[in-house]
C-alpha cells in the first residue's frame, strides 16, 4: 500500500480531518492559500498562525478560522539528526531496522510529492520544461506588454480587426480598394483632397510641416536618444544590463537539477546530507542500498529448517543477519559444525560453523550469512524470554544465594553421604576433624572426622537406642539406698526393689556404662566444630531461599553462558545485568547448592520423604537430627559433657527392680562387682 505523504483540502473551521501518515506529530506542515507554513504548537490552545495534532491523532486544530481556505498538508520528516546510530560490535536492533525502513519509506514518497509555487527557486523554470502547446490565454496577463518582434510575420487570421492605426500611410493600393460606390459615410479621394475634413485632423502636409506640439516625439527624435535613463534600448538589455536577481534562460538550464553542478548529488558522487544539495533518484537509490549493506541486512527464521533456498544476502555475500528463533531438537556439534539436514528445503543441507557447544531445544540463536550458499557462521545463542524473566523476577534470592555462597560451599565441603568413607572433602582438599560423612550402606549410621585408627571416622555416639536406655535407667532410679556404697552389697531387701528394673534392662546399662567411661567420642568432635553447625544455621535462610528456588537457580547453572550473553544485551533483564557476577558464582556451584537444599531442612515439623544421611534441624526442639534410612535420630551436641563429667550422677533414683546389677563401672581398670544376692 502506498504511503500519503500529502492532501490538498479545503479549510472546514478551527478543525480539519486528514489522512497523510506520518511519524511524528511536528512531522505535518500545512500551508494556508499557497502561502507561509503555520507554526506547529504543542499547546492544546493554539494561537493565530499557529495550529495542534494530538498524539497519534489524525485532526488538525488550528488557532485561527480556515473556513472555505486552500489547506495544503503534507509531511516533511526531519532529516538533521541520525535516526539510528551503530558502532562496530553493538547490537542490531530490529526496532533500529524498523525505523530506519520508516524514515526511508516516508523520505521516498515524500520526494514524489506534488511541487508547488513556494517549492521552486525563482526563475528556474525554462522554455525547454514547459510542454509546447500548454500555454493557453489565461496564463498571459492581460497586462503584458508583448514587444511587436515577438509577433511572428505571416497572415493575420481573418477573425482579426484591422483599425486605420494599423495601417502604414501609403500602403493601401488601388488593388485593396472593394469595386462600387461608396455611400455617403465615407469620403472619395477627391473629396478628401478638396478638404472636406474639418480642422479636427491635420493633413499630411500639415503634420509634415510641424504641426504637432511638443508633446510627442517624431521617429526621428526618439532614434535620436529623446528617451532618458529610465529605459534600457534593445541592444543594452542584450548586452546584459539586467542585474544578478534574474537568470537568462542559458543561466537557468546551467543551474537548475544539471549534473555537473556542485548543489546536487548525482549517482555514484559521495552523499552530503546538508540543505544546500540536491539529490537525482539514482543517487537516492544508492544511498539506500548503502544504508541497507552498512546494517548488513536482517531476516528472521522460524527454525532451524526454514532457510531460503537462495543466499538472503542483498549482495549474494557475506554480513546479513539470520535470526532463528527457537530450534526443535538439540543441535549437537561435531568439531564446531552443525549439519542440518533439508534445512532450506528438501535436499538442502545447511551448515552452521564455529558453533561452541550444543544448542538446546527451545533456544534461538543468532547467525550470519557467508559468501557459500547454505553456509552460516554461529554468532551466539539466544536465551528463552521466559527463562530469563524467571531469572529476573527471582534475582533476589540468586543473590541471597551469592552472597551466602561461602556458607553453602562450606556445608558441602564438610558432609557427604556415600557407601563408603570419603578420603577428602567434596572439593579435594585433606579432611579435618569434625567433618561428618554418612555411611549410606547398611550400617546407616552418622560418622564424624576425628583421625582415629582405619578410615579415621568414629560413629556419634550415643545413638538413638543408647539415649533410649539411658533414659529408662536414669528414671527408675529412686532412692540412694537402692545402690547404697560402692564398698557394700547390695540387696533387694528394702526400698522400691528398682534394682529388678536395672537387672532386666542389664544390656542396655552395660552399654552405657561402657560409653560413660570413654573419655573421647564423636560427641565431642560435634561439640568441638559446633561453630560450623552454627554457620549453617545461622545461613539457613539463605539456604532455604535456595531450595524454595532450586528449579530456577538449576536453570540458571544449565544456561549460565546464555544468561550471562542475554544480561550483556536484553534490556527487559536489568535486575539481572546488574547480578550478573552473583549469577555466574551461583551457577559455577550449582552441585552443591543443589546438594545442600536437598540434603539440609530447617522447619518445625517432620520433613517428607527424606533420604538417607538427610539432616534436618527441629526448630521447636532446638535438636539436629540425621536420618538413618528409617528414623529420624537425635544428634545431641550436649552429650560430650556428660562424658567428659568427672562426677556423674543419674537425674534420678536406680531401681534395680529385684534383679542383680554387674559391671556397673570400671574403677582402676577393675570391674566393680555388685552382689545382690539370690533373687
Amino acid at each position: 500500500m502506498a504511503t500519503t505523504t500529502e492532501e490538498f483540502k479545503t479549510g472546514t473551521g478551527t478543525t480539519i480531518g486528514f489522512n497523510v501518515e506520518y511519524i511524528k506529530e511536528t512531522d505535518i506542515k500545512v500551508r494556508v492559500d499557497g502561502g507561509n507554513e503555520l507554526t506547529f504548537t504543542t499547546s492544546n490552545s493554539p494561537t493565530t498562525g499557529q495550529y495542534n495534532i494530538a498524539p497519534n491523532a489524525t485532526t488538525i486544530t488550528f488557532g485561527d478560522n480556515q473556513n472555505g481556505k486552500s489547506l495544503h498538508i503534507y509531511s516533511a520528516i526531519n532529516t538533521t539528526q541520525p535516526i539510528a546510530a551503530f558502532t562496530p560490535g553493538s547490537s542490531i536492533k530490529a526496532a533500529d531496522l524498523n525505523r530506519i525502513e520508516d524514515y526511508v519509506r516516508h523520505g521516498l514518497a515524500e520526494s514524489r510529492n506534488k511541487i508547488i509555487e513556494q517549492d521552486i527557486r525563482d526563475e528556474v523554470i525554462t522554455s525547454a520544461k514547459i510542454k509546447n502547446g500548454t500555454i493557453v490565454d489565461a496564463d498571459i496577463s492581460a497586462s503584458a506588454g508583448i514587444a511587436q518582434s515577438k509577433i511572428a510575420t505571416g497572415n493575420l487570421p481573418s477573425s482579426i480587426t484591422v483599425n486605420s492605426d494599423n495601417i502604414v500611410d501609403g500602403s493601401i493600393v488601388a488593388g485593396d480598394l472593394q469595386t462600387g460606390t461608396l455611400d455617403s459615410r465615407y469620403y472619395t479621394e477627391t473629396e478628401l483632397d478638396a478638404g472636406q475634413l474639418d480642422n479636427r485632423y491635420y493633413t499630411e502636409t500639415e503634420l509634415n510641416a510641424g504641426q504637432l506640439d511638443n508633446r510627442y516625439y517624431t521617429e526621428t527624435e526618439l532614434n535620436a536618444g529623446q528617451l532618458d535613463t529610465r529605459y534600457y534600448t534593445e541592444a543594452e538589455l542584450n548586452a546584459g544590463q539586467l542585474d544578478n536577481r534574474y537568470y537568462t534562460e542559458t543561466e537557468a538550464e546551467a543551474l537548475f537539477l544539471r549534473q555537473d553542478s556542485t548543489e546536487t548529488i548525482a549517482s555514484g558522487e559521495t552523499w552530503s546530507g546538508t540543505d544546500s544539495k540536491v539529490a537525482t533518484t539514482a543517487a537516492i537509490d544508492a544511498r539506500i542500498i548503502d544504508l541497507l549493506d552498512d546494517v548488513g541486512g536482517f531476516v528472521p527464521l522460524a527454525n532451524e529448517t526454514s532457510f531460503p533456498t537462495a543466499n538472503p544476502d542483498i549482495n549474494n555475500g557475506a554480513g546479513t543477519v539470520v535470526s532463528v528463533k527457537a530450534v526443535s531438537t538439540n543441535l549437537t556439534p561435531s568439531s564446531g559444525t552443525v549439519t542440518i539436514a533439508n534445512g532450506a528445503g528438501t535436499g538442502n543441507t545447511v551448515t552452521l560453523t564455529g558453533v561452541t557447544g550444543v544448542i538446546p531445544q527451545g533456544f534461538g540463536m543468532i547467525l550470519e550469512t557467508t559468501s557459500t550458499l547454505h553456509t552460516y557462521a554461529f554468532h551466539r545463542l539466544q536465551a528463552k524470554a521466559t527463562e530469563i524473566n524467571t531469572v529476573a523476577s527471582n534475582i533476589t534470592n540468586i543473590n541471597n544465594c551469592g552472597n551466602n555462597l561461602a556458607d553453602i560451599e562450606n556445608f558441602a565441603d564438610l558432609y557427604q553421604i556415600s557407601t563408603t568413607a570419603p578420603t577428602t572433602r567434596a572439593d579435594g582438599t585433606a579432611l579435618t576433624n569434625g567433618d561428618l560423612w554418612f555411611d549410606s550402606s547398611a550400617n546407616q549410621v552418622m560418622m564424624v572426622y576425628d583421625g582415629s585408627a582405619g578410615d579415621g571416622f568414629s560413629p556419634i555416639t550415643p545413638n538413638q537406642a543408647t539415649i533410649t536406655a539411658i533414659n529408662s535407667v536414669s528414671g527408675h532410679v529412686t532412692f540412694t539406698e537402692d545402690l547404697g556404697l560402692v564398698t557394700e552389697s547390695i540387696n533387694t531387701g528394702s526400698g522400691n526393689n528398682s534394682i529388678n528394673t536395672v537387672g532386666a534392662n542389664i544390656a542396655a546399662v552395660n552399654t552405657v556404662a561402657a560409653d560413660l567411661n570413654e573419655t573421647t567420642s564423636e560427641i565431642d568432635t560435634v561439640a568441638t566444630n559446633i561453630a560450623n553447625v552454627n554457620t549453617v544455621g545461622n545461613a539457613i535462610a539463605n539456604v532455604n531461599a535456595v531450595g524454595t528456588n532450586i528449579s530456577n537457580v538449576n536453570a540458571a547453572a544449565t544456561n549460565a553462558t546464555n544468561i550471562n550473553a542475554a544480561v550483556a544485551n536484553a534490556s527487559n533483564i536489568n535486575s539481572a545485568v546488574s547480578n550478573a557476577s552473583n549469577i555466574t558464582t551461583v551457577a559455577g556451584s550449582i552441585a552443591d547448592v543443589n546438594r545442600y537444599a536437598n540434603e539440609y531442612l530447617i522447619q518445625s515439623g517432620t520433613p517428607s520423604s527424606p533420604s538417607s544421611g538427610d539432616l534436618w534441624y527441629n526448630s521447636t526442639a532446638n535438636q539436629l537430627n540425621y536420618y538413618n534410612g528409617t528414623a529420624w535420630v537425635a544428634i545431641a551436641p550436649g552429650i560430650a559433657g556428660l562424658i567428659n563429667d568427672a562426677n556423674p550422677a543419674l537425674a534420678n533414683h536406680l531401681d534395680c527392680n529385684d534383679k542383680n546389677l554387674t559391671e556397673v563401672a570400671t574403677v582402676s581398670g577393675d570391674n566393680l562387682q555388685i552382689d545382690f544376692g539370690t533373687l
